[in-house]
């Protein structure tokens, strides 16, 4: 979107590259199971099947415990906008106020999301489509909308850093924590 405004749009590779590089090890580690389980067939192997999945649990655990030390500690210059002004914008709320906005919004969304389910049910069973293609295709999408509103807008402003790590950021999140 920031390309109908902007000729030429620059980003951090840096901080690209390391987002890329942990999405494959998640696929990886996420897709090894799921091999792991096609593969083999005899019911004394589902028991070693567990343990390779929480193994795997643990080290997408442990590499994102890594990942914030290193983007937040260590090596946060690398996803500084390198075009940034050098100001500092000042925040709109104060913490107390940020921190009451957010704990009214995370009850108001828990209330929003039970909603969400009892009308997705109603409409699977009136429109007779599938569970399935509303748990994968749908509900991230409508889950997403927020953080695809907010890359591109910030993409319409020239931040190229921020929209990326808004849109890649959030996938790595996902796979690597959740």
């Amino acid at each position: 979107a920031g390309g109908m405004f902007f000729a030429v749009q620059e980003y951090n590779q840096s901080g690209a590259a390391i987002q890329c590089s942990l999405m494959a090890m998640s696929v990886f580690a996420i897709g090894l199971p799921t091999i792991y389980t096609n593969v083999l067939h005899q019911e004394a192997e589902w028991a070693h099947m567990v343990e390779v999945s929480r193994w795997a649990s643990v080290f997408l655990l442990s590499i994102y415990a890594a990942y914030l030390v290193f983007q937040l500690k260590t090596h946060s210059d690398l996803f500084q906008d390198e075009g940034a002004d050098d100001e500092e914008e000042q925040p709109d709320l104060s913490p107390f106020t940020a921190a009451v906005l957010l704990a009214a919004a995370t009850v108001v969304t828990s209330f929003a999301t039970d909603y969400l389910i009892e009308a997705l049910e109603t409409t699977v069973d009136t429109w007779k489509i599938s569970k399935e293609f509303v748990g994968i295709i749908m509900l991230p999408i409508i889950g997403n909308a927020a953080e695809h509103y907010t890359a591109i807008t910030v993409a319409m402003r020239n931040k190229m850093d921020l929209s990326l790590g808004v849109a890649a950021g959030s996938s790595c999140q996902m796979a690597l924590l959740v």
